[in-house]
């Protein structure tokens, strides 16, 4: 397959490059160009033809590209689908039949394929650092949060309360001015100051019984009731019914009369029906409904039906909404592991759907069924109004700070002097002082990846990545080492992320005895006390004479590891079914061809923290060495430079004094030497979930049978 021209690769090149920086700006929370003072100026846009031949000119570079690209994607999806149609095509002889975990000549096929584009990664993050040096564009963060918000906004979530109807029914209840049906405007309502309330001869004398700050009191309070129900109960309450005292007979119009009360300052007082609808500025129609609901024996009044019925034509029958509302709920969910205490009702369904996936998903089912359907429209509404689901892994790192807009100056201060002091450590690392990394867990990886419908609605066992960036001496950019584990091989505790950067450190040539990690703030994973010991250890055993370990601000966690996670994905996305760890190890080292990541698997090679902690007679201590109470969850920099002795402070700032803790034991039960191996290797092998364990088996006719070994072996928990 010939590959695009010389010139078509160099367009492809910078367009790509050029989308690539302005998605920078509005989908991540990547903070760019803070680290310099230069000032941001945009060129002229020059005359009208000028414009309008720059407009034709990325018109046609943009529908070239596009062509280019989405053919680009095709023909390397479709390495892995011939592959398999190799491997399961019936009939061959075994000589010709390829093994898929033989992946010597897909490969080089994926080489081939992806050869151009992947020789670009590194020139076009050279060209994003260089930008980030020399350009400075202010309030970045406000702009990203303000196309987010925007973005929230639009998810066709309903506000009643801001329809024009229900605008003016408002402020009809509550006496204001407003446009009625008809479009006529009707003024407002006030109260009955300034008039006379009834007649002189009224031997009641309710004119002056109320004064004008009553007369206000009562308009008020009538009014600031929500609802007519609630107004409703109000006059049913005022009025006392009574027989006529000289009846007509028994078909008279009028049986009951009526007396009205006022009651103000906790006094009732009778009042004549004029005045009665003059205080409260009410009509004789309003009154004569509430008296019939009393003739009637009623009692309290009817509630208020007006637009409530049910007898549209166009609307759905309840039998097809319930048919949509099960095939949402068909779908496996999972609860958020990072965020679960934050949304604990938020479910996540699997990032290869969508709301328009699911859809026609729903229309295959109905058709199969032979069922009616509903529209898009519905179907989607029913979605984001009925269900608390999320597609793929939380946004974790987005800011809840900068979302709400409070508060920020001082936010926005620390997270631009983290960047500063992340470059500043970059540096150090690019000129030998010491050794630089940052670490964090990618999103989770499915395992079987499968093209075909039925894997929407079934569970996958999930394949987990600890990635680690390091910079040294002589280093451009960095190199990338990925640690992968299953599910069932262990968790994402503390103890994965240790033994991950301990097998990190142990692969590679230590030349620098100051290390400084960099890692978000996730509590269960990379901030926490067996993480500090680890750091203990490795002090302790001399390989380093001092570890920094520093965190981001939270929300702005953005690190080198996360570019490398965004080519691995960039990549896997090409390819639609996947079956075995060894093809993801594949693509993950065909994404980057000129610094290739560095991949190792972790079944056998994790080790038990809490075990280290007790051999190494460490204790987690709640209080400084002055007796002050230790706030784990905001500290900023923790750092170990004496074996028993943690030194920490609440921000970055150098000038901040260094606050200690002694965490080993007073009194040791043990002493441990320098060499004694205090590593202990565990076994982290544990069952999946039964109804996890059932959706595997449900997938295995789809995936080839020489690669069922591993879903076979799984072990079956008896719990859910």
């Amino acid at each position: 397959m010939a590959g695009p021209s010389a010139r078509t690769r160099k367009i492809l090149k910078l367009a790509i490059a050029a989308a690539e920086i302005s998605e920078d700006f509005s989908e991540t929370d990547e903070e760019p160009f803070l680290d310099s003072g230069s000032e941001y100026k945009p060129e002229s846009d020059g005359t009208d033809e000028e414009r309008a031949g720059n407009s034709s000119k990325r018109k046609r570079v943009c529908k070239r590209v596009i062509r280019i690209k989405k053919k680009s994607n095709e023909d390397i999806a479709n390495v892995f689908e011939n592959q398999e149609q190799i491997v399961i095509r019936p009939g061959q002889d075994e000589k010709q039949t390829q093994n898929i975990n033989d992946l010597e000549e897909p490969i080089q096929v994926i080489e081939k394929e992806l050869q151009e584009s992947n020789d670009t990664d590194e020139a076009e993050e050279q060209q994003i650092i260089e930008m980030e040096e020399e350009i400075n564009i202010p309030d970045v963060g406000v702009e990203v949060n303000q196309r987010i918000n925007e973005k929230k906004a639009r998810k066709l979530q309903a506000q009643p309360k801001n329809w024009k109807r229900n605008v003016n029914m408002l402020n009809r209840e509550q006496g204001k001015a407003y446009t009625d049906y008809k479009n006529r405007h009707v003024p407002e309502k006030s109260s009955a100051v300034g008039i006379q309330l009834c007649t002189e001869k009224c031997r009641l004398k309710c004119n002056s019984n109320f004064d004008d700050a009553d007369r206000n009191t009562l308009f008020n309070q009538y009014y600031s009731l929500p609802t007519s129900d609630e107004k409703n109960v109000y006059l049913f309450g005022c009025m006392k019914p009574f027989d006529v005292k000289q009846p007509s007979g028994i078909n008279a119009i009028r049986q009951k009369s009526f007396r009205y009360f006022i009651t103000l300052d906790g006094k009732s007082k009778q009042v004549c029906k004029s005045a009665f609808l003059k205080l409260l500025n009410v009509g004789r129609k309003k009154l004569e409904l509430i008296r019939n609901q009393i003739s009637q024996g009623q009692a309290l009044p009817h509630k208020d039906q007006r637009g409530r019925h049910i007898n549209g034509k166009n609307q759905t029958p309840n039998d097809q909404l319930d048919v949509v509302r099960q095939h949402i709920k068909s779908f496996p969910a999972d609860m958020s592991h990072y965020s679960r205490t934050k949304n604990e009702h938020r479910l996540y369904l699997s990032p290869m759907l969508s709301i328009n996936k699911m859809y026609d998903l729903y229309k295959n089912h109905c058709s199969e069924q032979n069922l009616p359907f509903v529209k898009n429209s519905r179907y989607r509404k029913i979605f984001v109004s009925e269900f608390n689901f999320g597609f793929g892994s939380p946004k974790s790192d987005t800011c809840k700070v900068c979302d709400c807009k409070e508060n920020t100056d001082e936010h926005v201060r620390r997270y631009k002097a983290a960047f500063a002091e992340q470059k500043k450590d970059r540096n150090l690392a690019h000129e030998g002082t010491i050794l630089f990394i940052n670490f964090d867990m990618q999103k989770t990886l499915p395992l079987p990846k499968l093209s075909t419908s039925v894997a929407f609605y079934l569970r996958q066992v999930w394949l987990y990545n600890l990635g680690i960036h390091c910079v040294s001496k002589g280093d451009t950019f960095g190199k990338g080492f990925f640690h992968l584990w299953t599910e069932d091989k262990g968790s994402r505790g503390p103890e994965e992320v240790g033994s991950s950067v301990l097998s990190f450190l142990q692969s590679i040539n230590i030349e620098n005895d100051h290390l400084v990690a960099w890692s978000d703030s996730a509590g269960g994973q990379n901030k926490n006390f067996f993480i500090v010991c680890l750091w203990h250890y490795l002090v302790h055993q001399k390989i380093f004479k001092t570890i920094d370990h520093k965190f981001p601000e939270v929300g702005h966690s953005f690190m080198d590891i996360d570019r490398d996670f965004g080519a691995v994905e960039k990549v896997i996305r090409k390819v639609q079914n996947i079956y075995t760890v060894d093809q993801y190890m594949t693509l993950m080292r065909e994404a980057r061809k000129r610094n290739p990541f560095v991949l190792t698997r972790m079944e056998d090679k994790f080790i038990d923290l809490k075990e280290l902690s007790r051999k190494l007679n460490l204790l987690d201590r709640k209080k400084s060495s002055n007796g002050e109470k230790i706030i784990f969850r905001n500290v900023r920099w923790i750092r170990v430079d004496k074996f028993g002795t943690t030194k920490y402070r609440y921000s970055l700032d150098e000038n901040e004094e260094w606050k200690e803790v002694e965490i080993i034991k007073r009194k040791p039960t043990r002493t441990t030497g320098q060499h004694e191996n205090v590593l202990v290797p565990v076994n982290k092998s544990r069952p999946i979930t039964a109804k996890k364990f059932d959706n595997i088996q449900e997938q295995l006719p789809f995936i080839p049978e020489n690669l069922r070994g591993y879903y076979m072996s799984l072990n079956r928990s008896e719990s859910d």
